[in-house]
């Protein structure tokens, strides 16, 4: 006899069993667990973003991202002392460290050695001080010559250099120095020179011009 209609096979699609309610719930918990697994991770890498951001910003501000910045040299401090107290210092030239109180030379160019504790003095207004020695008359005009084409202070509208020989510099060397900052030139380089100018100018340490 020939099965009736009743007795026809169902599609394989209608005879899968369904799915359990409690393994849909496990699927979910364990795409949970997986985006939870890296939660952490994202977090960790948004901190750490975040602290190399404040880090290049900080030293950007403090100008030592800036091209020719110069190297890091000690803070020895800002003690003011009186008009020829014996005063030690650690490089040559000086780039902080304690100073004449009443004494600082107006922004120029010098044809003698300036003394180093009114230099320092200088360099705590917020200056840059150039040295030489063994140089030609032309790089010594070039380098006055900084002192109408260079940036001015926002304190007092002046070109912020003094400009002065240093016998105990190597033969031809241009020295340059901010505070706590200081920078050798072999010969005369006024890129170099701009660059170091730029990202010290007023950074320390009064207000003034």
């Amino acid at each position: 006899m020939a099965p009736g209609r009743g007795s026809r096979k169902k599609p394989a699609a209608e005879r899968r069993p369904a799915v359990p309610e409690r393994s849909a719930a496990a699927a979910r918990r364990r795409g949970y667990q997986r985006r939870s697994k890296w939660q952490p991770i994202g977090l960790r890498v948004a901190v750490v973003a975040g602290l190399v951001v404040g880090v290049l910003l900080l030293a950007n501000a403090a100008g030592l991202l800036r091209p020719s910045a110069g190297v890091v040299m000690p803070d020895l401090g800002r003690g003011h002392v009186p008009e020829g107290s014996a005063i030690t210092y650690d490089s040559v030239p000086p780039t902080s460290g304690s100073h004449y109180a009443a004494k600082v030379a107006p922004w120029g160019s010098y044809t003698a050695r300036i003394e180093d504790p009114v230099v320092v003095h200088n360099l705590e207004h917020g200056g840059i001080a150039i040295a030489y020695d063994g140089i030609d008359e032309a790089t010594v005009k070039q380098l006055d010559g900084l002192l109408t084409t260079f940036p001015r202070s926002r304190y007092g509208n002046r070109v912020k250099l003094v400009i002065h020989p240093d016998d105990r510099l190597a033969a031809g060397e241009i020295v340059l120095t901010a505070w706590a900052r200081m920078d050798r030139l072999a010969g005369y380089d006024e890129a170099r020179i701009r660059a170091f100018y730029e990202a010290h100018l007023d950074r320390c340490c009064e207000s003034v011009p």
